[in-house]
């Protein structure tokens, strides 16, 4: 049995109507860091957010960033996830988890 592995991409699209500034000092104060410090996510390359071997690992990541406007994608084994109502799923599951 081989194990999965997740990750959590960022390339620089954000969720409508979240403009660039907005979600910059939104992932700034969740990673308590400089809005300076992670402009260069913004550039339009690929950037790994979150890795990990288990889907709780990555999953609080994927969420934090979509609910902060961030256009992330989820990938299973280097496979995007693209089904919409498996990351919804995924986004409420995690959500009971935290809450």
């Amino acid at each position: 049995m081989t194990d999965k592995r997740y990750q959590v991409i960022f390339e620089g699209k954000l969720i409508p109507p979240i403009n660039q500034m907005t979600a910059l000092r939104r992932l700034a104060a969740l990673y308590n860091v400089k809005k300076e410090q992670l402009r260069y996510l913004f550039d339009g390359a690929s950037y790994c957010i979150k890795s990990g071997e288990k889907r709780g690992d990555v999953m609080p990541y994927f969420v934090a960033c979509r609910k902060i406007g961030l256009d992330v994608q989820l990938l299973i084994d280097g496979k995007a996830v693209r089904d919409e109502k498996e990351i919804t799923a995924a986004v409420s599951e995690m959500d009971q988890v935290l809450n």
